[in-house]
């Protein structure tokens, strides 16, 4: 009995050490679901009319169901590159 409660402890810490490292990793690189193909089109339209700044590349793993919920193409492409702990200054 003695050993099957060691081996569950160490199983119980090691599940919760890895659902810690996998949310820490999400709040620090999670980010927005890929806009929508007619969203990127129009803001690159707004770009080559010099209307809109092209905006960087940033590594960040979609977060299913993390969405802009703004219509604006820009406001949805500079979305599309902030990270989850970024996302305080709008909720």
């Amino acid at each position: 009995m003695r050993a099957f409660l060691r081996d569950f402890g160490r199983g119980f810490a090691i599940t919760i050490a890895v659902i810690v490292l996998l949310v820490g990793v999400l709040y620090l690189f999670g980010g927005m679901w890929t806009p929508s193909s007619e969203i990127r089109a129009e803001h690159d339209a707004l770009v080559a009319a010099g209307e809109a700044e092209a905006i960087p590349w940033r590594f960040t793993i979609p977060v299913p169901g993390c969405v802009c919920h703004s219509d604006d193409p820009v406001l949805t492409m500079e979305h599309a590159g902030r990270r989850i702990r970024e996302c305080n200054s709008c909720h």
